[in-house]
């Protein structure tokens, strides 16, 4: 594996973002998403950067396959094998042991990159961004150190549906684990 590089004394950030759509061409309503915001604000949902992570009990489970794309832009990048960091945490042995997404996601769907952000790195992802998503509003970074090393991945995935599905004109009533209770939209087969 040669010399592994061991980041000390720098900030790494790393920003997963992704943006997904839904389409059917007999869908002719605008369906709204039930959560617009911050992940952190998800309480009972955790948002998870490996397939092989621990899913809790009485939680809602979401995997970011963008997390996954921006560590391995630090690799191709950046160190040029597999990241090491101080003290070896179990996190950083699964990002390197996980698949790197981009070879199931059609490059036209996920930007993935890494760099210094005294080299510009950040002018760099604003021009990408708008180039291949234009539609996408321009990343910030605020309070990001002069020599920090920024990995950034976006995955915008709009999957067309093959077969038609009903939409449910009642909500759906769903359930938690704390028996709350929330309605959501809904589509599939008709009762019938």
């Amino acid at each position: 594996m040669g010399k592994k590089k061991r980041f000390l004394g720098i900030s790494i950030v790393i920003i997963a973002a992704m943006a997904y759509s839904y389409r059917h061409e007999f869908f002719d309503v605008n369906i709204q998403p039930t959560f617009i915001g911050n992940s952190t604000e998800l309480k009972q949902t955790n948002i998870v950067p490996t397939l092989d992570s621990t899913i809790e009990e009485a939680k809602n489970t979401i995997w970011c396959a963008s997390f996954v794309a921006a560590w391995k832009s630090i690799e191709r990048d950046i160190t040029k094998e597999p990241v090491a960091l101080e003290g070896n945490p179990e996190i950083a042995t699964q990002l390197n042991n996980a698949q790197a997404p981009s070879k199931y996601i059609p490059p036209s769907n996920l930007y993935a990159i890494a760099g210094w952000n005294n080299k510009g790195i950040q002018d760099q992802i604003r021009t990408d961004l708008a180039q291949k998503f234009p539609r996408k509003q321009p990343p910030e970074f605020p309070r990001l150190d002069v020599d920090s090393l920024l990995a950034y991945a976006y995955l915008e995935v709009n999957l067309p549906f093959t077969y038609k599905f009903e939409r449910n004109p009642k909500p759906l009533q769903f359930t938690d684990s704390k028996s709350g209770k929330s309605t959501v939209t809904s589509f599939g087969l008709p009762d019938s």
